[in-house]
């Protein structure tokens, strides 16, 4: 165990180095890394979320990092998402989301939605419920919540950004979020209308609108008509907008009927009493 701190000690100072910019510290950087690597690999054990914490910050300051060393700690990360408490799952994704955001990789969907969408399924927790203080670990219910919540944005910076979803792929992702979007917490209601946004997004760039169906349609439509949360109604906005874009830039058989199912649910917004999303709307409809 003495080994274990020091090595996070030496990881937390070699992280504080490596944000630096200078020829000196990339090398101090490439020095580091094996030893972070090696470090990483295994099981959890007290503390380790700070290793990985600087293993990514180290790859992260690294524009040139080598698409082996890549693989390497996505791996590591990956792996580490099944290990440990609720609240060291949550650093780890977080982690991942900090490397991913960075480094852009072209294609990890493959590699990491398993994982991921494993984790996400878990909330099966309606809105009243997850707030039920009899559960069976109550203090760990809004720990499992962000959980999801930060798994969800990792879903959505996974999305490939070289080739379009398979069938199977699209109907597991769309399936989880829109009942998410539907049934879960405020803020994971929010992540995952943000996630079907970037889905649309990614659907529009590949030109596969498998996606898009009345029953996505109908989730963000619960989430417009969300009477306590401005953040969720703000969400369903924006994941309406993208919905509209993607049918106007791709169209279908279906897009007439989508287009007009999604007019019902933008009259929902139009009324919406916070001016910043009733504009929006207004804004949008004029387009």
């Amino acid at each position: 165990m003495l080994v274990r701190v020091s090595k996070k000690h030496t990881a937390v100072d070699a992280a504080a180095v490596a944000a630096t910019p200078s020829e000196a510290i990339d090398k101090l950087t490439q020095a580091t890394l094996p030893e972070l690597i090696q470090t990483s690999k295994g099981s959890m054990w007290p503390g380790k979320e700070h290793v990985l914490g600087c293993l990514v910050r180290v790859c992260e300051t690294n524009p040139h990092l080598p698409d082996d060393v890549f693989a390497a700690v996505c791996d590591i990360l990956i792996k580490q998402m099944s290990y440990g408490t609720v609240l060291y799952q949550r650093s780890v994704v977080g982690h991942y989301n900090t490397l991913v955001s960075a480094l852009n990789p072209k294609n990890i969907y493959g590699d990491v939605a398993d994982t991921l969408l494993g984790i996400v399924q878990q909330d099966t927790l309606s809105r009243s419920s997850a707030m039920d203080v009899d559960t069976d670990e109550p203090m760990q219910q809004p720990q499992k919540l962000l959980l999801v919540a930060s798994a969800t944005k990792a879903l959505s910076l996974s999305l490939p950004r070289t080739r379009q979803l398979l069938d199977g792929e699209v109907e597991q992702l769309v399936s989880v979020l829109q009942n998410n979007a539907r049934n879960s917490v405020w803020n994971v209601r929010v992540a995952s209308l943000e996630a079907l946004s970037k889905l649309f997004e990614h659907s529009n760039m590949h030109g596969n609108l498998k996606v898009h169906s009345s029953e996505v349609l109908e989730a963000i439509k619960v989430c417009a008509a969300e009477g306590k949360y401005l953040a969720v109604r703000a969400a369903a906005l924006d994941a309406l907008d993208a919905f509209i874009t993607s049918i106007q830039a791709t169209p279908t058989n279906d897009a007439k009927k989508w287009r007009l199912e999604a007019f019902v649910v933008l009259d929902l917004l139009i009324n919406d009493p916070a001016p910043s999303i009733a504009d929006r709307a207004k804004e949008l409809r004029r387009q």
